[in-house]
Protein backbone atom coordinates (compact mmCIF):
# COMPACT_ATOMS: atom_id res chain seq x y z
CA UNK A 1 0.00 0.00 0.00
CA UNK A 2 1.51 3.38 -0.98
CA UNK A 3 2.38 5.64 1.93
CA UNK A 4 0.72 9.04 2.23
CA UNK A 5 3.08 11.99 1.96
CA UNK A 6 3.02 14.14 5.14
CA UNK A 7 0.81 17.26 4.94
CA UNK A 8 -0.49 16.27 1.50
CA UNK A 9 -4.16 16.54 0.53
CA UNK A 10 -6.43 13.66 1.48
CA UNK A 11 -8.05 12.04 -1.53
CA UNK A 12 -11.86 12.06 -1.60
CA UNK A 13 -11.72 8.57 -3.12
CA UNK A 14 -10.42 6.99 0.08
CA UNK A 15 -13.22 5.01 1.71
CA UNK A 16 -13.57 4.84 5.52
CA UNK A 17 -11.71 1.95 7.12
CA UNK A 18 -13.76 -0.93 8.42
CA UNK A 19 -13.19 -3.28 11.31
CA UNK A 20 -11.24 -6.39 10.32
CA UNK A 21 -13.27 -9.56 10.47
CA UNK A 22 -12.13 -12.55 12.51
CA UNK A 23 -11.37 -14.36 9.23
CA UNK A 24 -9.07 -11.54 8.07
CA UNK A 25 -7.35 -11.48 11.46
CA UNK A 26 -6.77 -15.23 11.34
CA UNK A 27 -5.28 -14.92 7.87
CA UNK A 28 -2.86 -12.18 8.96
CA UNK A 29 -1.91 -14.05 12.13
CA UNK A 30 -1.29 -17.19 10.06
CA UNK A 31 1.17 -15.28 7.87
CA UNK A 32 2.94 -14.04 11.00
CA UNK A 33 3.27 -17.60 12.29
CA UNK A 34 4.61 -18.59 8.86
CA UNK A 35 7.46 -16.11 9.35
CA UNK A 36 6.33 -13.27 7.08
CA UNK A 37 7.18 -9.70 8.09
CA UNK A 38 4.66 -6.88 8.57
CA UNK A 39 5.87 -5.27 5.33
CA UNK A 40 5.22 -8.46 3.37
CA UNK A 41 1.77 -8.90 4.95
CA UNK A 42 0.95 -5.25 4.18
CA UNK A 43 1.66 -5.78 0.49
CA UNK A 44 -0.18 -9.12 0.33
CA UNK A 45 -3.32 -8.24 2.35
CA UNK A 46 -3.58 -4.51 1.57
CA UNK A 47 -3.69 -3.70 5.29
CA UNK A 48 -1.51 -0.87 6.72
CA UNK A 49 1.55 -1.94 8.71
CA UNK A 50 0.48 0.02 11.86
CA UNK A 51 -2.80 -1.89 11.80
CA UNK A 52 -0.96 -5.22 11.56
CA UNK A 53 1.39 -4.31 14.44
CA UNK A 54 -1.55 -3.17 16.60
CA UNK A 55 -3.45 -6.35 15.72
CA UNK A 56 -0.57 -8.57 16.83
CA UNK A 57 -0.32 -6.67 20.11
CA UNK A 58 -4.07 -7.14 20.79
CA UNK A 59 -3.91 -10.85 19.90
CA UNK A 60 -1.12 -11.31 22.45
CA UNK A 61 -3.11 -9.42 25.12
CA UNK A 62 -6.46 -11.13 24.48
CA UNK A 63 -5.13 -14.52 23.37
CA UNK A 64 -7.77 -14.63 20.62
CA UNK A 65 -8.39 -13.20 17.15
CA UNK A 66 -12.14 -12.90 17.64
CA UNK A 67 -13.77 -9.47 17.74
CA UNK A 68 -15.05 -8.75 21.23
CA UNK A 69 -18.56 -7.30 21.68
CA UNK A 70 -18.65 -3.55 22.08
CA UNK A 71 -20.09 -2.02 25.23
CA UNK A 72 -22.05 0.61 23.33
CA UNK A 73 -23.38 3.88 24.68
CA UNK A 74 -24.21 3.80 28.41
CA UNK A 75 -27.87 4.07 29.32
CA UNK A 76 -29.11 7.57 30.13
CA UNK A 77 -32.27 6.32 31.86
CA UNK A 78 -33.18 3.80 34.54
CA UNK A 79 -36.01 1.31 35.07
CA UNK A 80 -38.16 3.96 36.70
CA UNK A 81 -37.90 6.18 33.62
CA UNK A 82 -38.89 3.23 31.42
CA UNK A 83 -42.01 2.60 33.50
CA UNK A 84 -42.95 6.29 33.29
CA UNK A 85 -42.73 6.26 29.48
CA UNK A 86 -44.77 3.05 29.17
CA UNK A 87 -47.39 4.31 31.64
CA UNK A 88 -47.89 7.57 29.71
CA UNK A 89 -48.51 5.88 26.33
CA UNK A 90 -50.89 3.40 27.96
CA UNK A 91 -52.88 6.27 29.50
CA UNK A 92 -52.88 8.31 26.27
CA UNK A 93 -52.22 6.00 23.32
CA UNK A 94 -52.86 8.74 20.73
CA UNK A 95 -50.25 11.17 22.03
CA UNK A 96 -47.41 12.31 19.81
CA UNK A 97 -43.74 12.13 20.71
CA UNK A 98 -43.63 15.82 21.55
CA UNK A 99 -46.58 15.29 23.93
CA UNK A 100 -44.72 12.33 25.46
CA UNK A 101 -41.72 14.59 26.09
CA UNK A 102 -43.91 17.14 27.87
CA UNK A 103 -45.82 14.57 29.91
CA UNK A 104 -42.70 12.79 31.20
CA UNK A 105 -40.38 15.78 31.38
CA UNK A 106 -37.61 13.73 29.78
CA UNK A 107 -35.25 15.23 27.21
CA UNK A 108 -34.56 11.92 25.51
CA UNK A 109 -34.57 11.82 21.73
CA UNK A 110 -37.45 10.19 19.87
CA UNK A 111 -35.11 7.34 18.99
CA UNK A 112 -34.45 6.60 22.68
CA UNK A 113 -38.17 6.71 23.51
CA UNK A 114 -38.93 4.43 20.57
CA UNK A 115 -36.30 1.97 21.75
CA UNK A 116 -37.80 1.86 25.25
CA UNK A 117 -41.29 1.18 23.89
CA UNK A 118 -40.11 -1.47 21.42
CA UNK A 119 -38.31 -3.25 24.28
CA UNK A 120 -41.70 -3.57 26.02
CA UNK A 121 -43.41 -4.71 22.81
CA UNK A 122 -45.16 -1.37 22.16
CA UNK A 123 -45.09 0.04 18.63
CA UNK A 124 -46.52 3.16 17.00
CA UNK A 125 -48.84 3.15 13.98
CA UNK A 126 -51.26 5.37 12.15
CA UNK A 127 -54.63 5.04 13.82
CA UNK A 128 -57.12 2.94 11.89
CA UNK A 129 -60.10 4.96 10.68
CA UNK A 130 -63.75 4.00 10.69
CA UNK A 131 -67.03 5.86 10.30
CA UNK A 132 -68.70 7.05 13.47
CA UNK A 133 -71.36 4.36 14.08
CA UNK A 134 -74.34 4.35 16.40
CA UNK A 135 -75.29 1.23 18.33
CA UNK A 136 -78.36 0.78 16.11
CA UNK A 137 -76.38 0.84 12.86
CA UNK A 138 -73.72 -1.44 14.32
CA UNK A 139 -76.33 -4.01 15.38
CA UNK A 140 -77.93 -3.95 11.89
CA UNK A 141 -74.56 -4.55 10.24
CA UNK A 142 -73.77 -7.39 12.64
CA UNK A 143 -77.11 -9.06 11.88
CA UNK A 144 -76.43 -8.78 8.13
CA UNK A 145 -73.00 -10.38 8.52
CA UNK A 146 -74.41 -13.29 10.51
CA UNK A 147 -77.21 -13.88 8.00
CA UNK A 148 -74.82 -14.15 5.04
CA UNK A 149 -71.85 -15.81 6.70
CA UNK A 150 -72.15 -19.05 4.65
CA UNK A 151 -72.42 -17.38 1.24
CA UNK A 152 -69.71 -18.07 -1.35
CA UNK A 153 -68.56 -14.49 -1.70
CA UNK A 154 -66.56 -15.23 -4.86
CA UNK A 155 -69.92 -15.29 -6.69
CA UNK A 156 -70.68 -11.69 -5.70
CA UNK A 157 -69.76 -8.58 -7.63
CA UNK A 158 -69.31 -5.71 -5.19
CA UNK A 159 -69.81 -2.12 -6.25
CA UNK A 160 -69.58 1.22 -4.54
CA UNK A 161 -69.04 4.91 -5.15
CA UNK A 162 -66.42 7.10 -3.59
CA UNK A 163 -66.25 10.86 -3.39
CA UNK A 164 -62.89 12.54 -3.92
CA UNK A 165 -63.18 15.64 -1.78
CA UNK A 166 -61.32 18.90 -1.94
CA UNK A 167 -59.62 20.19 1.18
CA UNK A 168 -59.30 16.79 2.83
CA UNK A 169 -55.91 16.76 4.50
CA UNK A 170 -56.45 16.48 8.22
CA UNK A 171 -53.36 15.29 10.05
CA UNK A 172 -53.52 11.58 10.79
CA UNK A 173 -53.25 10.49 14.39
CA UNK A 174 -50.83 7.85 15.62
CA UNK A 175 -51.43 5.49 18.53
CA UNK A 176 -49.14 3.69 20.93
CA UNK A 177 -49.98 0.15 21.96
CA UNK A 178 -49.32 -3.54 21.53
CA UNK A 179 -49.73 -4.99 18.01
CA UNK A 180 -52.99 -6.78 18.85
CA UNK A 181 -54.60 -3.52 20.06
CA UNK A 182 -54.76 -1.75 16.68
CA UNK A 183 -58.56 -1.89 16.59
CA UNK A 184 -59.22 -1.14 20.26
CA UNK A 185 -61.76 1.65 20.72
CA UNK A 186 -59.33 4.11 22.33
CA UNK A 187 -56.76 3.61 19.57
CA UNK A 188 -59.06 4.12 16.55
CA UNK A 189 -59.70 7.59 15.09
CA UNK A 190 -63.24 8.48 14.06
CA UNK A 191 -64.09 10.85 11.25
CA UNK A 192 -67.43 12.55 10.51
CA UNK A 193 -69.42 11.42 7.48
CA UNK A 194 -70.58 14.24 5.30
CA UNK A 195 -70.42 15.59 1.76
CA UNK A 196 -67.98 18.31 0.70
CA UNK A 197 -67.25 19.70 -2.73
CA UNK A 198 -66.26 16.54 -4.52
CA UNK A 199 -66.21 14.31 -7.60
CA UNK A 200 -67.90 10.89 -7.42
CA UNK A 201 -66.23 7.80 -8.86
CA UNK A 202 -67.68 4.26 -9.16
CA UNK A 203 -66.09 0.84 -9.40
CA UNK A 204 -66.83 -2.89 -8.96
CA UNK A 205 -64.72 -5.87 -7.91
CA UNK A 206 -65.39 -9.58 -7.45
CA UNK A 207 -64.14 -13.11 -7.88
CA UNK A 208 -61.50 -14.94 -5.85
CA UNK A 209 -57.78 -14.61 -5.26
CA UNK A 210 -57.00 -16.78 -8.28
CA UNK A 211 -59.70 -15.41 -10.58
CA UNK A 212 -60.43 -11.81 -9.65
CA UNK A 213 -62.24 -9.28 -11.79
CA UNK A 214 -62.70 -5.56 -11.62
CA UNK A 215 -64.34 -2.82 -13.60
CA UNK A 216 -62.71 0.32 -14.87
CA UNK A 217 -63.03 3.34 -12.60
CA UNK A 218 -65.95 5.46 -13.79
CA UNK A 219 -66.19 9.19 -13.03
CA UNK A 220 -69.91 9.75 -12.54
CA UNK A 221 -71.62 12.59 -14.38
CA UNK A 222 -73.82 15.00 -12.47
CA UNK A 223 -77.44 15.34 -13.58
CA UNK A 224 -77.83 18.84 -15.00
CA UNK A 225 -81.63 18.56 -14.67
CA UNK A 226 -81.58 17.94 -10.93
CA UNK A 227 -82.30 20.80 -8.53
CA UNK A 228 -78.80 20.96 -7.06
CA UNK A 229 -76.88 19.63 -10.07
CA UNK A 230 -76.13 16.47 -8.10
CA UNK A 231 -76.18 12.75 -8.80
CA UNK A 232 -79.48 11.02 -9.60
CA UNK A 233 -80.70 7.62 -10.76
CA UNK A 234 -80.00 8.78 -14.33
CA UNK A 235 -76.36 9.35 -13.39
CA UNK A 236 -76.23 5.89 -11.81
CA UNK A 237 -77.81 4.15 -14.82
CA UNK A 238 -75.30 5.77 -17.14
CA UNK A 239 -72.47 4.64 -14.83
CA UNK A 240 -73.73 1.03 -14.78
CA UNK A 241 -73.94 1.00 -18.57
CA UNK A 242 -70.30 1.98 -19.00
CA UNK A 243 -68.85 0.26 -15.93
CA UNK A 244 -70.92 -2.80 -14.96
CA UNK A 245 -72.07 -4.35 -18.25
CA UNK A 246 -68.55 -5.05 -19.62
CA UNK A 247 -67.64 -7.17 -16.54
CA UNK A 248 -71.01 -8.65 -15.50
CA UNK A 249 -71.56 -12.37 -16.22
CA UNK A 250 -74.49 -13.41 -14.03
CA UNK A 251 -72.94 -12.83 -10.57
CA UNK A 252 -74.88 -11.56 -7.58
CA UNK A 253 -74.65 -7.78 -7.86
CA UNK A 254 -74.14 -5.92 -4.60
CA UNK A 255 -74.91 -2.26 -4.03
CA UNK A 256 -75.71 -0.27 -0.92
CA UNK A 257 -78.90 1.64 -0.07
CA UNK A 258 -77.88 4.99 -1.51
CA UNK A 259 -80.93 7.02 -2.63
CA UNK A 260 -79.94 6.92 -6.32
CA UNK A 261 -79.89 3.10 -6.10
CA UNK A 262 -83.34 2.79 -4.58
CA UNK A 263 -84.95 5.04 -7.21
CA UNK A 264 -84.29 2.55 -10.05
Amino acid sequence: MPRKRPLSNISVNISPRKQLSSKAKNKIYGRVLAGESSIEIEAAENVPKPTIDYLLQRIIERETTNNLPRSGRPRIYDDRDERAVVRQVQLSPKMRYEDLHKATGFEFSNKVLRGILIYYGIINWRSKRRPALTEVIASIQLAFARAWINLDWSTVLFSDECSVEKGVGKERTWSFGYPHEKRHYDKVSEYPKGKQGSVMVWGAIGGSRTASKRSVLIVMERDSESKKNGYTSASYLDTLYWGLIPVYHGELFQQDNAPIHRML
